[in-house]
């Protein structure tokens, strides 16, 4: 790590003191090393946790919206996690002075604002790697040389923090306690040390990872012909010294186990590794500007990022996590002029970029280090926006979206010199191929899907399955040979063939399908099952049967067009923003924000799609007057064209001033951005055409990749709790709506309204037909929409496939109850007019009730109604229920039990 001297502001403590934002980050239960795959974490809950952080030392002495920008910036781009210190110049944590400590008794202001810090980062879905002890803390050696001392700091912070939803980790930084003023060397004492810290720790808290980040410099790995440097050069930082971290593992008997993990030097194992008891994170670093051997810069390898992959590999035989720390720092040449030395230090985005997918690839995880972000005199935007982070997004999004990159470990031997591998031979490969280098991998023999993936740009290109036998294969990118690509293989196998049968082969069933039975037939029985295997076979099963498959995440290019800041008599703000992705011809989404001016805290947000245009949902004449193809139904449309007489024509009906007096937030854009409602697919669905034209995707799902684009802004959008997103939709919107929240965990419930068949209704149709409930005057005898119906008048919604089951819907092997369970275990309610039976609301009902055993197996709760409930009163559990007198429409009472349940699960704004 790097002494920096600290940032010396610590105004803004009175923003703080008042504010209180409580909440849970994604997934429940503290952040654990997994047992089944213990190179990767995992929450409690059984969801999956992939580190991307950023290292922030010193952000605790920020001002609280420095902070607050910091931690918006990072959640924006997807980073999950901020390493960073309780202390540091201009917060001083003790009473007393830092020249006259008192170590003693703790300054509550001090531990109020890292309270705040906490539950700030908590709303925006942000983690905290808490590094114990920090830099500039005068006088120090009487804090960690004295055991009171130390172990009441240890004590204060542990049962302060050690609930927190969004602790990630302990780490024991002893480069810091032992030599806090860039004084480094190594002894055992320093093992010794933290050892004794760590079992401090582990008296109060059992439960979350603990690193330890130690200095040692190797003297022997000096650049040939040039000898070894001066140790006082740059405080230590010869920029030729690796630093090195280790493990520490409790109940073993290791003095020390340190791999050296400096990219482009031979990686070296100190100690030994004996124990198998429940083990702390391996903690990892690289330093750019390490020697490297000339040969690495051939063939047009950049020689910055070479090495990388080795020594990560290596750290995989310590048997846990391998995170990769403080890669990425930018440090202009010459800017190291004021540390008393001059090295090259100068890291551009493309070498970032090569580092993080070496990391990744390789197995590990990381956390960059922004131009200044350790040094924390910069925490605006520019340092993020410098770096180009959509590479990382892309990385992220990829490898948590396309990968199970859990079961996959580092396969260098099967891959050409330079080329990056994470695999599980026989079943899936993902390849990084920088330019210039061969292409190449051993593969075993099998069917596989091939995806490429343009690393810089974040697009993907699906080519056609190939057949391999076992040995060597070449492949070669699709276009652009002089970029960095990124290969994905998939097995397909067990065989494609056989997963996806035809529907003919499939056994019929009129009931229900249990979504807790794997397709061969397997019971799913723990919560961890659902999530590794019964979810993602779900998922699969929707997309290849009815729905398509959703595009990939693109690079999403936001622009704020407009902000009024007195909308609704000066109750909101309205934003207009323009969502951009690429390609450049691609139709943009017009995304309107209004967010309520008058709150405490981050306001929760209820996100729609509307069906004419943002302008006809409010009567401010300036709000963007749509002006693609719409629906000739529309009032004030002519030609299929809005025009002025179609402003606020739905105004009525959206009673937005209701949603803003209730403290929500409204996001919304118009259908036809993404996907006129017309059988002519002119959206988005030709930019993402796939191999099969029978796995293009309908509009129902482009509608619902558009609801996650517009996910995508919220979570960072200024005044919006990410925690706290709410996904609502009317009939067919609301067939999106459930889609995007059963495939986006971002999104906090969902709320589809009236959404029928493709939807909230079961496709087996007849599932309630002739069923008495109590609060029926009568059985339906009335057939609801069938999937026959609904395929013939809107062919466009659902993809091809779809079709094949319309005389045979009891072969599907999922119905819409499986759907819901996708969104477990966050709420989901379902509201229906009585007097609607084409969209069947007594088999809403069934649908709800064949749902629950995944919430009762995640301990989320039950729907254990047995009849249907009188008009009017809501069923609020988990899984609600809300029925009202009525036909297919949208109301003003509609909105209210929406804002109701909302309240009720995630607590009033």
């Amino acid at each position: 790590m790097k002494p920096f001297g600290a940032a010396r502001n610590a105004a803004g403590l009175a923003l703080f003191l008042g504010v209180l934002v409580i909440g849970a980050v994604a997934g429940t239960g503290p952040i654990r090393i997994a047992r089944e795959y213990p190179h990767s974490f995992q929450y409690q809950s059984g969801e999956r946790f992939f580190p991307m952080g950023d290292t922030a030392y010193f952000l605790i002495a920020q001002p609280t919206n420095v902070i607050a920008h910091f931690i918006d910036t990072r959640r924006a781009h997807k980073f999950n996690f901020v390493r960073m210190m309780p202390m540091a110049r201009g917060h001083w944590a003790f009473d007393g002075t830092p020249r006259k400590p008192d170590y003693t008794a703790i300054n509550e202001a001090a531990m109020r604002k890292l309270d705040w810090v906490f539950d700030y980062a908590g709303a925006k879905g942000m983690n905290i790697e808490l590094i114990l002890f920090g830099y500039g803390v005068e006088q120090g050696e009487g804090l960690w040389a004295n055991v009171t001392n130390q172990n009441f700091w240890i004590d204060t912070l542990v049962k302060r923090f050690q609930d927190r939803p969004n602790l990630f980790m302990w780490m024991v930084a002893n480069e810091f306690e032992r030599y806090p003023d860039g004084r480094y060397s190594f002894s055992p004492g320093d093992v010794e040390w933290a050892k004794t810290v760590a079992a401090q720790i582990r008296r109060h808290d059992t439960v979350h990872p603990i690193g330890c980040h130690p200095s040692v410099w190797i003297t022997d790995q000096d650049p040939p012909r040039e000898g070894p440097r001066p140790f006082a050069s740059y405080k230590g930082f010869t920029q030729r010294r690796p630093q090195v971290v280790w493990p520490l593992w409790e109940d073993s008997l290791i003095d020390l186990n340190v791999t050296q993990n400096n990219e482009g030097v031979q990686p070296r194992t100190w100690g030994n590794f004996t124990s198998t008891e429940r083990g702390l994170t391996y903690y990892s670093t690289n330093w750019q500007g390490t020697y490297y051997p000339v040969n690495w810069t051939t063939n047009g390898w950049d020689f910055e990022a070479a090495g990388m992959e080795d020594c990560i590999a290596e750290d995989w035989a310590h048997g846990k996590p391998v995170l990769n720390t403080e890669f990425g720092y930018q440090v202009e040449l010459g800017g190291e002029s004021s540390y008393g030395a001059k090295t090259r230090q100068f890291t551009p985005p493309s070498t970032v970029r090569k580092k993080a997918w070496k990391i990744a690839t390789a197995g590990g995880y990381f956390a960059t280090g922004f131009r200044n972000l350790a040094v924390a005199y910069d925490f605006t935007a520019s340092d993020v926006d410098h770096f180009r982070p959509e590479h990382l997004e892309t990385l992220y999004d990829f490898i948590t979206g396309k990968t199970e990159y859990w079961k996959m470990e580092p396969h260098l031997e099967l891959v050409a010199p330079f080329n990056v591998l994470l695999a599980l031979p026989g079943r899936e490969y993902v390849a990084y191929f920088p330019r210039g280098g061969a292409n190449r991998i051993m593969l075993e023999a099998g069917q596989y899907a091939v995806e490429w993936l343009h690393a810089e740009s974040g697009r993907y290109f699906p080519m056609t399955a190939i057949t391999a036998a076992n040995g060597n294969r070449e492949f070669i990118p699709p276009n652009d040979p002089d970029a960095d690509w990124v290969l994905h293989l998939r097995v397909k196998a067990p065989n494609d063939g056989a997963f996806f049968r035809k529907p003919a082969d499939f056994p019929a069933q009129t009931s229900l399908p249990d979504p807790l039975v794997m397709l061969d037939g397997r019971k799913v029985t723990t919560p961890e099952m659902w999530r590794n295997e019964r979810r993602p076979e779900l998922l699969r099963l929707f997309q290849h049967y009815m729905y398509g498959q959703l595009p990939p995440k693109p690079i999403l290019t936001p622009k704020i067009e407009r902000v009024d800041a007195a909308s609704f008599g000066g109750k909101a703000t309205l934003s207009e923003v323009t969502l951009a992705f690429g390609p450049p011809d691609a139709p943009p989404i017009h995304l309107m924000l209004i967010v309520p001016n008058h709150r405490a805290r981050p306001a929760p947000v209820v996100l729609a799609i509307n069906y004419f245009g943002n302008h006809t949902l409010v009567r401010d004449k300036n709000v963007r007057l749509a002006d693609n193809w719409m629906p000739e139904r529309g009032a004030g449309v002519v030609g299929n064209r809005a025009t002025e007489a179609s402003r606020g024509s739905w105004a009525e009906i959206w009673r937005i001033e209701d949603v803003i007096d209730r403290g929500y937030a409204l996001a919304t854009f118009y259908n036809g951005d993404v996907d006129p409602d017309s059988p002519d697919q002119r959206g988005v669905q030709k930019f993402f055409r796939q191999p099969d034209p029978a796995d293009d995707c309908g509009s129902i799902a482009a509608w619902a990749w558009g609801l996650q684009r517009a996910v995508d802004y919220l979570v960072n959008a200024p005044g919006i709790d990410a925690r706290r997103i709410v996904v609502t939709g009317h009939s067919r919107t609301g067939k999106a709506a459930l889609l995007a929240a059963a495939f986006d965990e971002r999104i906090a419930l969902a709320i589809p309204h009236q959404a029928g068949c493709g939807g909230s209704a079961p496709s087996r149709a007849r599932i309630a037909i002739g069923k008495a409930y109590n609060t029926l005057d009568k059985p339906q005898t009335k057939p609801p929409e069938t999937v026959f119906n609904i395929n013939d008048k809107f062919p466009h919604w659902f993809n091809a496939r779809f079709k094949e089951f319309n005389a045979q819907p009891e072969r599907l092997p999922f119905d819409q109850n499986c759907l819901v369970a996708l969104c477990a275990p966050r709420p989901v309610l379902f509201t229906n007019g009585r007097a609607d039976t084409w969209i069947n609301p007594a088999g809403q009902f069934e649908v709800l009730r064949a749902a629950a055993p995944v919430y009762r197996l995640l301990g989320a709760g039950d729907f254990t109604a047995e009849e249907l409930p009188p008009d009017g009163r809501l069923m609020d559990g988990v899984l609600g229920y809300y029925l009202r007198p009525g036909a297919h429409s949208l109301r003003r009472e509609d909105w209210k039990v929406f804002l109701d349940f909302a309240d009720q699960h995630l607590g009033r704004p």
